[in-house]
């Protein structure tokens, strides 16, 4: 072999080993960019996860807004005379008879000031288990409020029963509840307009 064959056979395997080097490293970082890619993937599929489960939580208090979302389109007026008969209803089904203590006003809601917020103020006299039906019938209620401030003094009372054919005293106890239940309604704003648009 001449020196000239040499030289170029040392030269192709330099360029080949070049070639395969830069192959190597080549192949490395597409790798690193392959496994950083898959790293992605995987994290954005928890979160797609994890915000589809939220979602899914989230349903049922989107479908229940859905339902009583309404009370926007409501004129004031309204809102007090419907809540009033509802709270009338619950009443008469539990054997409850309330009387209503401060007169209603509309006021600015702590959380959303956009919106206003009516106060029922009741006060009423009654048994555990009257009472218990009325809270439970409150509280499984489709509509949006909320009880503040309830206040519930016992008092012992006698009166008299029959056990077959007799009589006897009895002690029961007497419950004074004063409960404010509290329900969105319109922004004022909303309900000038209503005032205006309507006839």
């Amino acid at each position: 072999m001449t020196r000239r064959k040499r030289y170029i056979t040392i030269l192709v395997l330099i360029v080949c080993a070049g070639a395969l080097l830069i192959g190597y490293q080549l192949a490395l970082q597409m790798r690193r960019y392959l496994i950083k890619q898959d790293d992605a993937i995987s994290a954005r599929n928890t979160r797609l996860v994890d915000a589809t489960r939220e979602i899914e939580t989230n349903e049922p208090y989107v479908e229940k807004w859905d339902r009583i979302k309404g009370f926007q389109d409501e004129l004031v007026e309204e809102r007090q005379n419907d809540f009033t008969a509802y709270l009338q209803s619950l009443a008469t089904q539990s054997n409850i008879v309330y009387e209503i203590l401060d007169p209603l006003s509309g006021q600015p809601m702590d959380e959303a000031p956009q919106f206003q917020v009516l106060k029922f103020k009741l006060k009423f006299s009654t048994d555990l288990e009257q009472l218990v039906q009325f809270l439970a019938q409150l509280d499984s209620s489709e509509r949006l409020l909320r009880v503040e401030n309830p206040r519930i003094t016992s008092k012992q009372r006698s009166g008299y029963g029959s056990i077959g054919r007799f009589l006897t005293q009895r002690q029961h106890t007497v419950l004074t509840v004063t409960v404010t239940v509290a329900i969105p309604a319109a922004p004022a704003l909303v309900e000038a307009v209503q005032r205006d648009v309507l006839p």
